[in-house]
């Protein structure tokens, strides 16, 4: 059954990238398909149970900044939100605008 939908999503993509392919990197269509179905398989793969929303998120950004400017793993003690930064590019941003923040803060004479 799971083969099925990879067949199905495969499908899709190779739809959705029709005949446009990239012509910037000469890729085909059928290559952009494939990278597309690789990069939400992974993504597909890293989902859990529990999952965090961007909201939640933001909520715990700056001490999950605080961590990991600290020396500490912050993705053994805040896993959730780890996964969360790891999928979303929109809060992953958000982390490093706000550890450059901390950072200059922190060394004002650095900037």
């Amino acid at each position: 059954m799971f083969m099925n939908w990879i067949g199905g999503v495969r499908k899709y993509f190779s739809r959705r990238t029709g005949a446009l392919g990239d012509h910037s990197t000469g890729s085909s269509p059928g290559d952009m398909a494939e990278k597309r179905l690789q990069g939400l398989m992974r993504m597909l793969l890293k989902t859990r149970e529990e999952e965090l929303t961007c909201d939640d998120v933001l909520r715990w950004l700056d001490r999950y900044a605080e961590i990991e400017l600290s020396g500490q793993e912050a993705a053994l003690l805040l896993p959730h939100v780890h996964q969360h930064i790891d999928l979303c590019p929109e809060c992953a941003e958000e982390l490093q605008a706000l550890i450059d923040i901390l950072q200059s803060q922190a060394h004002p004479n650095n900037t």
